[in-house]
């Protein structure tokens, strides 16, 4: 079976074939901003005060849930700012090292308490940043393509 690039209609399905390019690329850029404003914030908590937290609850994450593809959710309870928080927080694999009542030391936002990681061990950004780029990489090259065949018809006909 061989591929081709041509359209012979010349028309609407090889500008639909564009257009559709050109939203995996905006796709591809949005979530590339996303996975860039995550690991700013990250950096905002790991550099923020830290604590001891209570663990509430430990649940394993199997799959490839949570940016990796085994991870450890914690439910934690802390004191911040003179108030009491609840949130989660996620180490990359599965650890077994902590158990329910046990401490757990974490650092959180200053500005949103309530936002927390694991003190020293940020979330793995590996899976979203290479989701990003592939779909950003496959729109582009898509784009690409079709702009080709589009310009190509329009030169024959042209030419004609």
């Amino acid at each position: 079976m061989r591929i081709r690039l041509s359209d012979r209609t010349y028309g609407r399905t090889a500008y639909v074939r564009l257009l559709i390019a050109l939203v995996f690329v905006l796709g591809g850029a949005v979530w590339l901003g996303q996975v860039v404003r995550d690991r700013h914030r990250s950096d905002r908590i790991q550099a923020g005060p830290r604590t001891e937290a209570a663990i509430a609850k430990v649940t394993f994450v199997p799959g490839c849930r949570l940016n990796v593809c085994r991870s450890t959710r914690y439910a934690v309870r802390f004191e911040a700012q003179g108030r009491l928080f609840a949130t989660n927080v996620v180490l990359d694999d599965w650890h077994h090292d902590h158990a329910v009542g046990t401490g757990l030391r974490i650092a959180y936002d200053r500005r949103d308490p309530a936002r927390a990681e694991v003190a020293g061990k940020p979330p793995s950004q590996a899976l979203p940043l290479l989701g990003a780029l592939s779909l950003l990489g496959a729109g582009a090259l898509l784009a690409l393509a079709w702009g080709y065949v589009l310009a190509r018809e329009r030169i024959r006909a042209r030419d004609a």
